[in-house]
């Protein structure tokens, strides 16, 4: 479990998030950080969730195994196997985590998604469940005494896409921060959702899921939102066909040939509104697309890819994260986690919208979210961030906007390959 008072060595990192620049019908859109593992240390790229306690890490041993630079377990002299998980140091930009816990994959899962890339990075750390907490990264960092501040911070925007451990970084984020109580299961309390008009829309949605890699939101019944154009803000003849998604689609779409429409839609939290960027919500054409001149829309409906069995209704992926700037309080001996969440750094909000103030302040917040600001730079960043990779064009793809190659540079010149003997 988490020491209960604040770590000594009072490290802090910032790491690269690779964001997609744009988000595009039906084409995967994870994001995700690059790490090391193993002494030496070897260079792993892991997709970040923020609902996943533990982490995985896929072997070059794996059968079928996606991705590049596979974990060669043989070659790190660190490496530990137990009965239960996998452990070596795992490096975090200029933070180590020695004994790190991770989940090794040595044959590929079945129902993994094919763009998994090396592994998962998951962020989440369980309040109650002491197996889960074992299984966390960043429980260990803490654990170990590394860190400043038992936090980070999460930007997915892609103007500045980073994951901030140990610190909150006040040039990251506009107004102050409305720190709420995380819910079981990555889960967070909210006060509903609001369409163009500013009415509330007539979802019973009490909790909803905080998911980085969902590629929607999710909510009960998206009809009500596209049958009423105060909500959608949209007149029906911009919908393609007659109120129901496309064949082969849990969303909507939207007739965009001619015009870019705005897709409106806000999340409230503790009495703060948060509208989700319009950009991430209505989807470029894209390999799922229903047709030229038309664009998903990121309102899915929650019951056509999910069962809950704890009942909630609504998850907020990844448009809703690519909007806002994320915190999260880990839970440390009797302060409980917290989700905290603020307006990004030079955001277009306007200043009413900024200036917004949460409805109530949680009980414990000197005790628990009272951090010391960093005074010093954050440790040496690892792995380089698709934000300044050099973009090349996709073949086979003409319309499709060029994509970043980090690293490019670092590959040798063409060589010809002969098969004659």
């Amino acid at each position: 479990m988490f020491p209960s008072a604040f770590a000594a060595k009072g490290l802090w990192t910032t790491l690269p998030v690779d964001s997609p620049p744009v988000l595009r019908g039906g084409d995967a859109f994870y994001h995700s950080i690059n790490v090391t593992v193993g002494s030496p240390p070897q260079r792993s790229s892991m997709i970040l969730s923020i609902g996943d306690p533990g982490s995985v890490i896929s072997s070059s041993d794996c059968f079928f195994c996606p991705g590049r630079n596979l974990f060669d377990q043989s070659l790190s002299s660190t490496f530990q196997q137990t009965q239960t998980f996998s452990e070596d140091v795992i490096g975090l930009g200029g933070v180590s985590v020695s004994g790190a816990p991770f989940k090794l994959y040595e044959t590929w899962p079945i129902d993994a998604p094919i763009t998994f890339d090396n592994g998962g990075f998951g962020l989440w750390v369980d309040a109650h469940n002491t197996t889960l907490q074992q299984r966390s990264i960043l429980e260990a960092a803490s654990d170990q005494g590394l860190l400043l501040n038992p936090v980070i911070g999460l930007i997915l925007n892609p103007r500045n896409p980073k994951l901030t451990i140990g610190a909150l970084d006040p040039n990251d984020y506009e107004g102050e921060i409305n720190w709420v109580p995380a819910l079981d299961d990555s889960h967070v309390d909210i006060d509903g959702f609001y369409g163009f008009n500013g009415s509330r829309i007539p979802w019973e949605t009490p909790t909803a899921a905080l998911s980085s890699v969902d590629f929607s939101v999710f909510v009960p019944n998206p009809k009500a939102y596209f049958a009423d154009e105060g909500y959608s803000g949209q007149p029906l003849s911009q919908i393609v066909g007659l109120l129901d998604p496309p064949p082969g689609t849990s969303e909507f779409a939207y007739v965009c040939n001619t015009t870019t429409p705005t897709v409106s839609l806000s999340v409230g939290i503790n009495g703060v509104r948060y509208p989700i960027n319009s950009t991430d919500l209505l989807r470029q054409n894209g390999l799922d697309s229903p047709g030229d001149g038309t664009c998903l829309v990121g309102i899915a409906n929650y019951s056509s890819v999910a069962n809950d069995i704890n009942g909630h209704k609504a998850a907020l992926g990844v448009p809703f994260l690519r909007s806002i700037y994320l915190a999260y309080r880990m839970p440390t001996g009797d302060c409980p986690p917290y989700w905290g969440f603020a307006f990004l750094a030079n955001t277009t909000a306007s200043t009413t919208v900024i200036q917004q103030k949460p409805t109530s302040t949680p009980t414990s917040s000197d005790k628990c979210l009272n951090f010391p600001r960093p005074t010093s730079p954050p440790s040496n960043t690892a792995g380089t961030s698709q934000k300044n990779a050099k973009t090349f064009p996709v073949y086979g793809r003409p319309s499709h906007e060029q994509v970043p190659l980090p690293n490019v540079d670092q590959l040798g010149p063409p060589r010809l390959i002969s098969n004659s003997g």
